[in-house]
């Protein structure tokens, strides 16, 4: 059978005259926000079960002066969040922050700008759980987006990570998840802190500080084969994409330049309309691969494909009422 394939390019992003803010989430005071916790994707988290619990506190702001980016003084709040990224938590572990004025998702891309330092490289994610304004009953708590940064984040310095939303409109986010280190926590050997600060909702895509170099960390260059293996993630909600014998794809290795087989898993109520995968240090486009090509919810990704670093995501909808 032929397999077709879908080349989606991003658009580059243009600046914005406008940057109208719609929402802004400090520390120095509970304006912004209703209320901070963990969370975790994993539904197996021992932050869900109940064994162990997360480390979180509104801390004076003490780091060093050394760590503000070119051009601009270290974050001069005097209240920042801290957050503790437990090895203990997947890759989607994160510090939850629940809204005061939730903001719409609309088919324009709206961008979250969210001040962020750490020690260590590694990808940043922003979920956001919210509803549907038509769904009186539905939980404010539904998975509406999950979305890797922009840019890469620079460890030991503040850096503003972007995130752009969008949706079909008629949607409120009414709680904002900041993934710190989207990466497999089997590589950690301990935890780390993590700041959080000064986050807002506007119009404009460029970030708001730059870092003192223009070259991406190591973390975010594209891997290459020589290892003879491939790095693959999922980045999925409303369900997930296993290997062919049901392994998690955190962080796992699969041959480089050989056929790989993936499980649709959609969560009940969902089904799927196919994958998605994106590909670490390029972010000019994507490859989709529609629920057609899918067999007894599988389907053999084709070797050309299966380099570097990716990462694939399950493109579930809801079932039709």
């Amino acid at each position: 059978m032929n397999i077709k394939t879908y080349l989606i390019l991003a658009a580059l992003a243009s600046s914005f005259a406008a940057n109208a803010q719609t929402a802004t989430i400090g520390f120095e005071n509970t304006d912004g926000y209703t209320a901070i916790s963990i969370y975790d994707t994993w539904r197996e988290s021992p932050f869900r079960t109940g064994k162990l619990k997360g480390n979180i506190a509104i801390v004076d702001n003490t780091l060093e002066q050394s760590a503000a980016p070119t051009g601009v003084a270290a974050n001069p709040t005097e209240k920042i969040l801290a957050f503790q990224r437990s090895r203990f938590g997947s890759n989607t572990f994160g510090v939850r922050i629940d809204l005061a004025q939730p903001f719409e998702l609309t088919p324009k891309a709206k961008y979250v700008h969210v001040y962020l330092h750490k020690p260590l490289d590694g990808r940043v994610m922003l979920i956001g759980l919210g509803k549907r304004t038509d769904r009186p009953g539905q939980s404010p708590d539904v998975e509406q987006f999950w979305q890797l940064s922009s840019q890469p984040v620079a460890p030991g310095k503040w850096n503003d990570a972007v995130f752009p939303v969008k949706g079909a409109g008629g949607i409120l986010i009414h709680s904002l998840v900041v993934v710190p280190d989207c990466e497999s926590p089997h590589r950690l050997t301990e935890d780390f802190a993590v700041y959080i600060d000064e986050i807002i909702v506007n119009a404009a895509p460029e970030p708001r500080i730059l870092p003192n170099n223009a070259s991406a960390p190591d973390g975010y260059v594209q891997k290459t084969a020589d290892d003879g293996f491939c790095y693959v993630n999922n980045a999925n909600r409303n369900g997930e994409v296993l290997a062919a014998d049901g392994s998690p794809l955190n962080n796992y290795k699969a041959p480089s330049g050989k056929p790989f087989t993936v499980i649709a898993n959609p969560a009940n109520g969902f089904t799927y309309e196919g994958i998605r995968i994106r590909y670490s240090g390029n972010p000019s486009g994507d490859v989709v691969f529609p629920a057609n090509l899918f067999k007894n919810n599988r389907f053999t990704i084709p070797a050309e494909y299966m380099t570097g670093e990716m990462e694939i995501e399950g493109l579930f909808v809801e079932l039709k009422k």
